[in-house]
């Protein structure tokens, strides 16, 4: 997703350092799509893993530089998670996991710092996103939330999901 600078449309103020910025920054959300992370899982890899040389990938059994030219091999608007996972030997490198319902899915909402060591955000899927606007509309401003009782308690407002949860490791 293009930054407002990229668009011409005018950023957020700045803040002073060691605050954030006040308001909403449209800039602090972007899509993320499998396609996205797919595209990027390659190039991943190959730093992550450079130090490896010639040594042999743990998950794969397969050398790095095997490893390597396969993944620099796939057309990446066609490859799969499925693919990347194949050649890697580990399904963790190409998902998109909501992190409110720990589901598998296609795009997600990012919201907040660009992931990196100390940065805060989260991956929230369409259906999670439609629930917590049902908890902030139906809130009257009490902690609870009024008369429903704890929001973290509440099946009533659970998202609903055609993709399935994701796996656990060595499933």
């Amino acid at each position: 997703m293009a930054r407002p600078s990229e668009t011409g449309s005018q950023a957020a103020p700045e803040a002073p350092e060691g605050h954030r910025p006040s308001g909403f920054d449209p800039a602090r959300m972007e899509i993320i799509t499998l396609r996205d992370v797919i595209r990027a899982t390659p190039e991943r890899f190959i730093k992550q893993y450079a130090y490896l040389g010639d040594g042999v990938c743990q998950w794969s059994g397969r050398s790095y530089s095997a490893v390597v030219e396969e993944l620099r091999g796939l057309d990446l608007e066609t490859a799969t998670a499925a693919d990347l996972n194949r050649i890697i030997g580990n399904y963790s490198w190409a998902r998109l996991d909501c992190e409110q319902c720990d589901r598998e899915v296609e795009r997600l909402l990012r919201i907040g710092e660009a992931p990196d060591y100390e940065a805060r955000w989260q991956d929230i899927c369409l259906p999670c996103l439609e629930a917590a606007t049902k908890i902030l509309r139906d809130s009257d401003g009490s902690p609870n939330g009024g008369d429903e009782g704890s929001v973290h308690d509440s099946a009533a407002i659970a998202p609903t999901h055609p993709q399935t949860p994701r796996q656990g490791a060595g499933e």
